[in-house]
């Protein structure tokens, strides 16, 4: 969306709810964001939530309870606590900038999710064991330094974008990414400690763009 638009919307919304600024339907201004997770006064109206910190800030994952319609979350180095199963179950896209845990949370309820973009998260593994996620397409992992393995990509049939440029701790690639059908683009630019790629990468018909250079560790693959 062009950013003109973007603030055109945000202007309307703002009107609109001037009065009542906890009833918008997109929570975009941090003083009504932290208030509304502070205080716990998210409803279901809310559709959207953005946050940007530049240093990082503690809330708890019980003040999404009520956003039940929650579609797009956007977080900069928020920490978030508690359980994360009561973050919407109907969200669609999320961005979560220095995402801050080791692995994802096995609660964290993705199944409907289209796109996750975590650059510069502290992730060690995306996901403790394998998860099925059917509809998401955008994966982003770039700039996690502490990365050391992809997920298992055989729940994740519909994914078409998969971003890993500068993980410089990555070495193993699941051999399922011969499962992706359907992926279009795989970046893994700057894996400085990425030796090999599984066999199984030749399976991909779909591919039309790998990158991998700065991989200055990886071997050719050879076909037999």
């Amino acid at each position: 969306m062009h950013p003109l638009l973007q603030e055109m919307g945000r202007a309307i919304i703002f009107q609109e709810f001037l009065e009542k600024p906890r009833k918008r339907s997109r929570l975009w201004f941090q003083e009504d964001v932290v208030y509304a997770l502070k205080k716990n006064t998210g409803t279901e109206a809310i559709l959207s939530l953005k946050l940007d910190f530049s240093v990082g800030d503690w809330f708890e994952a019980h003040a999404f309870k009520k956003m039940k319609r929650l579609r797009l979350l956007q977080l900069d180095h928020i920490q978030l606590g508690g359980d994360y199963g009561h973050i919407s179950k109907q969200l669609r896209w999320i961005c979560w900038r220095g995402f801050p845990y080791k692995c994802i949370p096995k609660n964290f309820h993705l199944e409907n999710v289209i796109a996750i973009d975590f650059k510069h998260s502290r992730l060690r593994l995306v996901w403790q064991q394998r998860v099925v996620l059917e509809q998401l397409k955008f994966l982003n992992l770039s700039h996690s330094k502490f990365l050391r393995e992809t997920p298992d990509f055989s729940g994740l049939p519909s994914l078409e974008q998969l971003i890993l440029k500068d993980c410089p701790t990555l070495c193993k690639v699941h051999p399922s990414i011969g499962d992706l059908s359907n992926i279009l683009v795989i970046n893994l630019k700057d894996c400085t400690s990425l030796s090999y790629l599984p066999k199984e990468i030749d399976k991909l018909r779909s591919l039309k763009i790998l990158i991998l250079s700065g991989c200055s560790k990886l071997r050719p693959l050879v076909k037999i």
